[in-house]
């Protein structure tokens, strides 16, 4: 296969001392990677990678969340040491407790009183870090497409995927207590969070 650069790219290659073809190839393999047709240890044999320093090189690229086999991800979360924070940043939100958003006709359904498989969920009803509500929900749950990516920046989820990131294995997790919140938070898909900030 032959690709043409044009001259000032080439120029900028060489300018950071990478090479064109191994440019190439790296995105291509990360590409395929995260389109879910190469498995995490195929994408690293193939740019002479540890799996683990190919994982932690994807992820330090725009993903926080690989999926590397079925049920099987690597969230890398920068210098928090894990994807769900110790306490959210409005504790006191009342849609942490779904039959109170049920009362105000904002509940995502269905109710969870207990962790979950179906839907996915680790936090339930009553519980700091879950969230009730619907529209929070819905937000998280929207499908990305090429037309709406502005909307929701480079942290999201891969095209044809949720917004959030995490969705695939959490769909109930309290945004204000995920280790993505500063990033999340600040597009347009969850720009009207039905929780406040606290002052």
């Amino acid at each position: 296969m032959h690709i043409e650069l044009e001259e000032d790219l080439v120029a900028l290659l060489k300018e950071l001392a990478q090479s064109a073809e191994r440019k190439a190839r790296e995105l291509i393999v990360l590409g395929l990677y995260r389109e879910g047709e190469l498995s995490s240890g195929r994408a690293a044999e193939l740019l002479s990678m540890e799996r683990a320093d190919f994982i932690r090189h994807a992820s330090a690229l725009g993903k926080g969340v690989v999926q590397s086999a079925t049920d099987e991800f690597v969230v890398v979360t920068g210098t928090e040491t894990h994807y769900v924070l110790e306490t959210p940043a409005v504790p006191d939100c009342p849609f942490h407790d779904s039959v109170r958003a049920t009362h105000a006709g904002v509940a995502a359904g269905p109710l969870l009183l207990m962790r979950s498989t179906t839907p996915r969920a680790f936090f339930f009803s009553g519980e700091s870090h879950h969230c009730g509500h619907r529209a929070v929900a819905d937000a998280k749950a929207g499908v990305n497409t090429d037309a709406n990516v502005a909307a929701r920046g480079p942290r999201s989820g891969s095209r044809g995927q949720a917004f959030c990131e995490l969705f695939r294995f959490e769909t109930r997790l309290c945004c204000r207590t995920c280790a993505f919140k500063r990033v999340c938070t600040k597009t347009q898909a969850l720009a009207l969070m039905p929780c406040t900030r606290p002052a």
